[in-house]
């Protein structure tokens, strides 16, 4: 934050009326925090050293900010790093969500599948959809034979206009589960009703499977 500068931190009621307004709600929680409860329409960037560079590829810069986090502290070093590259409206912030739970606001959840519950999944429903987020790179080292390559910069660029069905059923896959978040936040987000979350993701798959080589 600026010198002197506080972001304000938002109760429900300060949430409920951003919602009605041009703003993008940008929760940086852990995986299964975000993936239990978040706010409706937001889009997970997990608090990291590269928030910054996830961020400029998710939200668009006309949009004013708030941030949904675990701890006051990351929102004090997020704001510094999102501002860094040009996002100067952040409007407040919340630390966690069950203020507006408890108020009898709305959540939205992202379901975090495990590689064994995928494993299931893949083997009982033919219709069933893997997404794979990784880089070209990573996909050449090793893949899950019945996923489909979709890189997340070309996800993100599409802006979720791809030909899938937004009721088809979903897995998004990644290394390990931070890219997967959001990309499946970010299909959530467009209307894609039925998308899961890898987590632990080909880290976790190999472990207990193997890998097949592209």
């Amino acid at each position: 934050m600026r010198q002197g500068e506080t972001i304000p931190l938002l109760g429900a009621t300060g949430i409920r009326r951003a919602m009605e307004e041009k703003v993008a709600f940008v929760d940086l929680r852990e995986v299964p925090c975000f993936g239990g409860a978040y706010i409706p329409g937001s889009i997970n960037i997990g608090f990291s050293p590269y928030s910054a560079d996830w961020l400029r590829d998710v939200i668009d810069p006309s949009f004013s900010l708030i941030l949904v986090a675990s701890r006051e502290r990351e929102v004090r070093e997020t704001v510094s790093m999102f501002r860094a590259v040009g996002f100067d409206r952040i409007l407040g912030y919340c630390v966690g969500v069950m203020d507006g739970i408890l108020s009898g606001g709305d959540t939205g959840f992202l379901p975090q599948i495990s590689v064994h519950a995928l494993h299931h999944v893949l083997e009982k429903y033919e219709d069933h959809l893997l997404l794979d987020v990784r880089t070209t790179g990573e996909v050449e080292r090793g893949v899950i034979p019945a996923a489909a390559h979709l890189p997340i910069h070309t996800l993100l660029e599409r802006g979720g206009e791809f030909s899938i069905s937004p009721t088809a059923h979903i897995s998004v896959i990644c290394r390990s589960g931070y890219r997967s978040n959001i990309a499946a936040s970010f299909l959530k987000s467009r209307g894609y009703t039925h998308v899961y979350s890898v987590i632990g993701g080909m880290v976790a798959w190999e472990k207990a499977f193997g890998l097949e080589r592209a």
